[in-house]
């Protein structure tokens, strides 16, 4: 049998009234955070798997001071763009600290 016009056909959307809609839903709960140094570790553990990392700290240990990433890329032979990148990465992780340019 076939339902009159405004029926349940086949082709009609049915939606439950007075149901939560899609953004009624409550938040879910967010998972624990591991503790800072189980989590700082792994972060410089995985930073250190880079060789180019490893050969910036390097030269920054020659060079005993501070330097610019377009320093490091200069003494290593990479472009600047790789340089920051990798430069930010040991930063993020906590290995190098950025400082102040030094005018004059």
């Amino acid at each position: 049998m076939r339902e009159a016009k405004g029926g349940r056909g086949r082709n009609r959307r049915v939606r439950k009234k007075g149901g939560p809609g899609k953004w009624a839903r409550a938040p879910r709960p967010r998972a624990r955070r591991k503790p800072v140094r189980r989590r700082s570790r792994a972060i410089l553990v995985k930073a250190m798997a880079h060789p180019v990392r490893r050969l910036m700290l390097r030269e920054l240990n020659a060079a005993g001071g501070p330097c610019s990433p377009a320093q490091l890329a200069r003494g290593l032979g990479l472009p600047l763009a790789v340089a920051t990148y990798h430069a930010s990465v040991l930063q993020k992780c906590g290995a190098v600290e950025a400082t102040k340019a030094e005018d004059g």
